[in-house]
């Protein structure tokens, strides 16, 4: 399916374990991922193929512009496979991208998930939960 919108990026400067920002990403392609962030030796995914699904989250280098390089986090949306009168399908969506942000950030600062560190893991992903909803329901120039 073609997607002709307008990319929209969202950096959100994640609250609790700096430097590790979230950028959601919206209307966006392979080349876009590419051309905006870095894949280091510490990065999860080399590449970026969609896999039937209709998010997929990395963690990437910061944006190439950026001179000081930290590790992020980015969530990518499909939203061409998004069925628009379905919010059902919106909130699994999120849900799901937001666990596995919320999962790399904890497990790059060494934080294990166990029944000492759900509260601070359930923070993360209602926080991640929120900035993704907040770019998903922005408008895009068609």
């Amino acid at each position: 399916m073609k997607n002709n919108k307008k990319l929209i990026v969202d950096k959100y400067t994640q609250p609790i374990f700096p430097p590790y920002d979230i950028y959601v990403l919206k209307n966006s392609k392979k080349e876009d991922i590419q051309e905006l962030f870095l894949w280091g030796d510490e990065c999860e995914v080399e590449d970026n193929e969609v896999d039937e699904g209709k998010g997929m989250t990395y963690s990437v280098m910061t944006k190439k512009d950026d001179p000081t390089k930290q590790l992020c986090i980015v969530i990518q949306l499909f939203t061409e496979y998004f069925d628009k009168s379905d919010k059902d399908d919106w909130v699994e969506v999120i849900s799901h991208e937001a666990n596995h942000a919320a999962f790399r950030i904890l497990d790059h600062c060494h934080i294990k998930l166990t029944d000492d560190t759900t509260e601070v893991f359930a923070f993360m992903q209602g926080w991640i939960t929120k900035c993704v909803y907040q770019t998903l329901k922005k408008k895009s120039n068609e």
